[in-house]
């Protein structure tokens, strides 16, 4: 994005800090920002053809407010050369969890998935939702899409045959599903951890209503890859260590479509990105051994490893 902050960043001479945000692989171009009197906000950049989109995430955001760890949605608006928007966001003070994770024993990250998990929960019993939405339906006809896309790409994947054998064979479990607001890019690179060791949620730019158990993908293929114990803690807090059989069968129904949505994003990335992702993949086929597993091989039942 080529062209000057003064002409797409309101008040820019008022802030006392501005601070690009070199991280992820959204479109969105972020900055922090910190006025004269030391408040901080991020503020996204977009294309101004996102601004109906953007619309809809403030109206739908603003619902959640009285979640105090979520990260609040503060306005919008037209950036001075027309050709951008922009969006405000507060700004939750702590650590990234993606940075942190590491450094903390395996009890810790346990316990920290956990608090994940039910504060995730807090978040699907909301009673918000589109009526009018049929996620069912768009699931169903993002996959036959995917089918002819796939087909037609480049890049493939190894074993792709089970896949959607698995696929077509399990579609049938989301004919019932119930919907909810979801995160919609629920990980632990979208996670922070303040100072009292309570857990914020970020970019929920993503946000969208479908199947509560679907924002269990990005841990399948995200937040198990930097902690196995973060992981199982979501699962078994989200359910309160009572996690439910048809859980299990509906993730790794929504784990092997979005192997094939995967493959068809990473491919229009540079070819680092794809290769990682090709990586991932492999990763996730061999956690559920060949989807021959509905549980994956890394999860545990509550306390059993720790």
């Amino acid at each position: 994005m080529q062209i000057s902050l003064k002409n797409i960043i309101p008040n820019y001479d008022k802030w006392e800090k501005i601070i690009y945000i070199n991280k992820g692989l959204s479109s969105d171009k972020k900055f922090f920002l910190q006025s004269k009197t030391q408040k901080k906000y991020i503020i996204r950049i977009s294309k101004v053809k996102e601004l109906n989109n953007k619309i809809n995430e403030y109206n739908a955001v603003k619902k959640i407010k009285k979640l105090n760890f979520i990260q609040k949605f503060l306005g919008y608006g037209i950036c001075e050369n027309k050709e951008f928007m922009y969006s405000i966001y507060s700004w939750l003070q702590g650590e990234n969890l993606e940075e942190k994770i590491f450094k903390l024993t395996k009890r810790k990250q346990y316990e920290l998935g956990f608090q994940a998990g039910k504060k995730l929960r807090k978040i699907h019993t909301l009673t918000i939702t589109d009526t009018n939405y049929n996620f069912i339906k768009e699931i169903k006809e993002k996959v036959n899409i995917s089918k002819k896309e796939y087909v037609k790409n480049k890049y493939k994947i190894k074993n792709e045959k089970i896949i959607w054998n698995f696929i077509n064979k399990n579609l049938y479990l989301l004919d019932k599903r119930e919907k909810c607001f979801l995160h919609g890019d629920f990980h632990i690179g979208n996670i922070i951890l303040n100072k009292d060791k309570e857990l914020g949620f970020i970019d929920l730019n993503w946000f969208r209503y479908g199947d509560p158990y679907k924002d269990f993908v990005k841990l399948v293929y995200v937040s198990r890859m930097l902690s196995v114990n973060f992981s199982i803690g979501q699962i078994n807090g989200y359910f309160d260590n009572k996690v439910p059989e048809i859980f299990f069968k509906v993730l790794a129904l929504y784990t092997a479509i979005n192997v094939h949505f995967s493959i068809l994003w990473s491919s229009k990335l540079e070819k680092k990105e794809l290769n990682k992702d090709l990586k991932r993949i492999q990763k996730v086929y061999n956690d559920y051994s060949g989807f021959k597993l509905i549980i994956p091989k890394w999860y545990t039942k509550p306390n059993d490893n720790l």
